[in-house]
């Protein structure tokens, strides 16, 4: 169990800490709290992220840590390859190193550049602090930990800045702004902000989305997070977090209804067979 404040933990001890977190509370909004339950395997898009996040908030750990297989330890590079290889394993896993794709790393230093040669990107990550993690017990549900981990903030304006990669950043375009939703990045602008004021008692108002495109020409956008969004994020959040309470103090984390559920046509269906129109 952690103490109240701001810590300097890596990614994996936040992770298998306790205390209810955004994502959780993402995951009791939009599945059942028997889902919520069920730990979240990494897949490749996010491990893409998490690197990607190392490059930008820990530049000089991801130049160091973060290395592609050598060509010389290929298969078909000639006499001794295997013994290459092994040996270049071997160091790996000595030095607690992290193997990526030539075409991943080239993709992510792309992607950094694109973000520190952005104008106000670059200037929101100037000065402050990288992946900084936060525990506060809930004023009300007391006995309840509550955490966050920020990508970075700027202390002393009281801002927080989240990097996210996007397919697209265009903010003539619906894509992002339906990705902020759907991922609940409303709820985490509200969490993270509230969380901060819980842990500093001082009030955190700004919050600010780098959006970083995957893609050429790597273009890069900054969304401060607006009072609608924030507010929607706090309806979500006290949803959520009145769900886990129940659940905490009941034992019960229920799945599906118990009850039959009629099951009745797609609305696809009913509007292109005319049901509903009086036919």
């Amino acid at each position: 169990m952690m103490e109240p404040g701001f810590y300097k933990i890596s990614n994996e001890k936040y992770h298998s800490g306790a205390g209810v977190s955004r994502s959780f509370l993402w995951r009791l909004e939009t599945e059942t709290p028997l889902d919520a339950l069920i730990p979240v395997k990494e897949t490749d898009d996010m491990k893409f992220g998490n690197d990607f996040h190392c490059a930008v908030l820990e530049p000089v750990r991801f130049d160091k840590e973060y290395i592609t297989v050598p060509e010389d330890c290929l298969i078909g590079s000639g006499k001794g390859q295997r013994i290459r290889l092994a040996e270049f394993m071997e160091k790996v896993e000595t030095q607690g190193l992290s193997i990526l794709k030539p075409a991943d790393l080239e993709k992510i230093k792309r992607m950094r550049e694109a973000v520190f040669s952005h104008p106000l990107a670059s200037e929101l990550l100037s000065n402050g602090q990288s992946e900084i993690s936060g525990f506060w017990y809930d004023p009300v549900e007391t006995d309840i930990l509550c955490k966050l981990r920020m990508d970075f903030i700027i202390e002393f304006e009281h801002i927080i800045v989240d990097l996210k990669k996007t397919a697209d950043a265009n903010p003539e375009h619906p894509f992002f702004k339906n990705t902020a939703y759907r991922l609940g990045y409303d709820m985490e602008a509200h969490w993270y902000l509230y969380g901060a004021t819980q842990i500093t008692r001082i009030e955190h108002k700004e919050f600010k989305f780098i959006a970083s495109e995957d893609h050429e020409p790597w273009k890069v956008q900054v969304y401060p997070a607006d009072e609608e969004l924030k507010y929607h994020g706090n309806l979500r959040c006290s949803r959520a977090f009145n769900k886990y309470v129940e659940c905490f103090r009941s034992g019960e984390w229920p799945g599906l209804p118990p009850e039959e559920v009629p099951l009745s046509l797609p609305g696809w269906v009913r509007r292109q067979e005319g049901y509903g129109s009086g036919i």
